[in-house]
């Protein structure tokens, strides 16, 4: 449920709900080798390019972050989120070390990642959300907000100072 390709090595990460993260070499156009398989599916997979990394959520709320500056991927640290319910979105703030998380449990996670090199001390920070089934999930760092789709087709922008909704857009 995620992919992303690395133009320096050539390797294309992915992952899927079938439990499986893989590396494959486009070279080659194979897979070069499955780094994980977890009990639960995977759900998305964001590349952080600058600082090699990878992280992965999953269908009980976890995130998971792996090193991919060698081969084969290391696991750095993965924290459970407090929503238990499958991660349907997630951002990065690169700037903060700020992981977002959006589950389809209407729960919003905010995960303190800490600077490269720190992430075995990740740690849920707060939760906040509603009851929408959240599917796609982007952290606005210029307004300080967590915009979200949910399963019915609105929008709801929420203020990551009040913890509140501020506007909800329906089509």
């Amino acid at each position: 449920m995620g992919i992303a390709f690395d133009s320096k090595t050539g390797y294309i990460y992915s992952c899927s709900s079938d439990k499986k993260f893989i590396i494959s070499e486009i070279n080659y156009q194979e897979s070069v080798t499955e780094v994980a398989t977890g009990s639960h599916g995977f759900t998305n997979l964001v590349y952080d390019r600058k600082n090699e990394r990878i992280f992965l959520s999953n269908e009980v709320g976890v995130v998971s972050v792996y090193s991919v500056s060698t081969f084969p991927p290391t696991l750095l640290s993965s924290v459970q989120t407090n929503s238990r319910s499958s991660i349907r979105g997630i951002s990065v703030d690169y700037k903060k070390y700020y992981i977002f998380t959006g589950s389809m449990g209407g729960q919003i996670s905010l995960i303190d990642l800490g600077p490269p090199g720190k992430e075995r001390f990740m740690r849920e920070v707060t939760a906040f959300g509603g009851n929408v089934k959240i599917r796609a999930l982007k952290y606005n760092p210029s307004a300080n907000e967590v915009i979200i789709g949910d399963e019915a087709g609105k929008i709801i922008i929420w203020s990551l100072k009040s913890g509140q909704p501020i506007c909800i857009i329906y089509f």
